[in-house]
């Protein structure tokens, strides 16, 4: 339940992201992109998460 929760988060946060670089030229700035990726990654590992 609390990686769909985290999946969710990471969804918004990703959105949120792509939302602001349509209006400033957010994702130019290396350290932006890093955080980006991070966040993507961690959102990847968290959708596809299943309880063994």
């Amino acid at each position: 339940m609390e990686a769909r929760g985290l999946a969710l988060g990471g969804i918004v946060s990703l959105a949120g992201i792509g939302l602001h670089t349509f209006t400033d030229f957010n994702l130019h700035i290396p350290a932006n992109m890093v955080l980006f990726t991070v966040v993507l990654c961690l959102t990847l590992v968290m959708a596809t998460y299943r309880k063994s």
